[in-house]
């Protein structure tokens, strides 16, 4: 009777080479013809093409390998769990993000990158960026291939949380884990408005009115933080911009100097 079978395979038909095999053991030995024994072979790669042989074994030893079965391919999967994108450069708005291409294939060539990204790590309110992202270099000797992508126009400073997913002919991979934290760059305030006279509140003192930044810390990073006004009693001894001493009157400054006022931004 037949004890087992071993099933060996190979991309070479002739076997010369093997890649591998395996014993297929039996519930109780086989006498005569007709039996069908399945088998499963596993840790096969995605996308390669194998021919498989048989043998038979008996109390006598092992029989002669069967011919061979043809070409089997095995299907190609989905790719691999690419890595988290990093940031290359960063601005006041933007974001320049690059990603390596080293996502297992799986048997079917990685040929399309996708980006997204959150200002939360969980990703609810993911924004979708339209379009994959470039490659900018083709695999060689400086490394796998590298697939970019510039982010422009950005507002709020953040944090943003970047994710990358790729595409082989077998379908889409899991997005990556999450990006470090990235954060625009901080942008000086933008140039505000003249002060204008409210009244002149007594001999020795006016009241101005002055328009907040309120939404220029969201825009340019940060929040404002104090504001300053100098004054002069000439309008020339202003247009020195590093012109100006803090508390003039306390600190006994010539009236010819120009003073300088500073508060705290308002809440």
């Amino acid at each position: 009777p037949i004890l087992k079978f071993i099933v060996r395979w190979s991309e070479d038909y002739l076997m010369r080479e093997e890649i591998g095999r395996m014993e297929v053991p039996l519930e109780r030995p086989i006498c005569g013809k007709g039996s069908n024994i399945d088998c499963t072979v596993p840790g096969l790669q995605p996308g390669l093409v194998l021919h498989f042989e048989v043998a038979a074994v008996t109390e006598a030893g092992v029989g002669h390998f069967s011919a061979g079965t043809g070409e089997v391919v095995c299907h190609c999967d989905k790719p691999g769990l690419p890595k988290p994108p990093t940031c290359k450069e960063t601005t006041k708005s933007t974001f320049v993000l690059e990603v390596e291409d080293t996502a297992e294939e799986n048997g079917s060539p990685i040929f399309r990158y996708e980006l997204r990204y959150d200002l939360s790590p969980m990703m609810l309110r993911a924004v979708m960026m339209t379009g994959g992202m470039k490659c900018i270099r083709e695999a060689g000797a400086s490394g796998p291939r590298v697939f970019q992508h510039i982010l422009a126009g950005l507002e709020k400073r953040g944090p943003y949380y970047f994710q990358t997913r790729c595409w082989n002919a077998a379908g889409i991979s899991p997005w990556s884990e999450c990006s470090a934290p990235l954060l625009l760059k901080v942008s000086e305030p933008a140039r505000l408005a003249a002060v204008t006279l409210v009244e002149a509140d007594s001999k020795t003192s006016l009241i101005v009115k002055y328009i907040q930044a309120g939404d220029l810390g969201a825009k340019y990073g940060g929040n404002i933080i104090d504001y300053e006004l100098r004054y002069a009693r000439k309008e020339k001894y202003l247009e020195d911009p590093d012109a100006g001493v803090l508390n003039l009157e306390e600190s006994g400054g010539s009236p010819d100097q120009v003073g300088l006022l500073r508060w705290p931004a308002p809440k």
